[in-house]
């Protein structure tokens, strides 16, 4: 049966096939990404995309820029790597994929899965509660209305967009983690509400906030028709079919 309240799934894998080297793949409602990085003595080697379903033509072109982070050293957290590359320039969902695999080569961490559920919970528009499942185990939920966190009462009254860097910077390593995934997770969902199908980037009121809208791409960045699928159904399976790097 669906369910007609689940907004946004969004799961993500990462693993080490072999020393040196970092997958990490991504599935929501809209991308289908994957990243390989290699790595040694605590710098990254060189970065792999892999780009499977995407909402605008150029996207299939957007991990090219993370070449760029080559040479860099590995990053503890994954926020950090803004400081590395400027995120604007890059696809945000494989930038961000990249910081995971850079934070999961420095920690030299175990195969690991994140599970996101975005739903609504409230009357009105935006109430929406993202829970956060960790190898199968539900770690967290926040309720929002809008960008302000509702619940649990710890982090009541806090945005998820003013003052959340600094925010994160008081926060643990693992408790950072969870913000930061369920942050992108719960902006998804905020997103699907508002919205609307459009032939091409340059014709949506967007700025240039990513790859796929720079002024170089804008223009050309077609809408790819069929790359959304319908999450409320619980027989789909994300990540299920991720393909490999050649």
């Amino acid at each position: 049966m669906r369910d007609a309240h689940v907004i946004v799934r969004r799961s993500i894998a990462l693993a080490s096939p072999e020393a040196g080297t970092v997958t990490a793949w991504l599935e929501d409602n809209f991308h289908h990404f994957g990243v390989l990085l290699k790595h040694d003595a605590g710098r990254v080697i060189d970065v792999a995309a892999a780009t499977i379903r995407f909402p605008w033509t150029t996207c299939g072109h957007a991990g090219s820029p993370l070449k760029m982070l080559a040479g860099q050293a590995l990053i503890g957290r994954p926020e950090m790597l803004a400081a590395l590359l400027p995120m604007q320039l890059q696809c945000t969902h494989l930038f961000e994929l990249a910081a995971l695999a850079m934070v999961h080569a420095a920690h030299s961490a175990s195969d690991r899965r994140y599970d996101m559920v975005v739903r609504k919970d409230g009357i009105l528009p935006g109430q929406n509660r993202g829970t956060l499942m960790r190898d199968g185990q539900e770690i967290s939920s926040i309720k929002v209305d809008g960008s302000m966190i509702l619940g649990p009462a710890g982090y009541a009254g806090r945005d998820l967009y003013k003052g959340f860097r600094k925010w994160l910077a008081e926060c643990s390593d693992e408790e950072a983690m969870t913000l930061w995934l369920l942050r992108r997770s719960l902006w998804l969902g905020k997103g699907m509400s508002l919205f609307k199908p459009q032939p091409v980037a340059a014709a949506t009121d967007m700025g240039a906030v990513c790859y796929s809208y720079q002024p170089e791409q804008r223009d050309h960045a077609f809408a790819v028709s069929d790359s959304i699928i319908d999450v409320t159904d619980p027989n789909v399976r994300l990540l299920s079919r991720s393909p490999g790097f050649s």
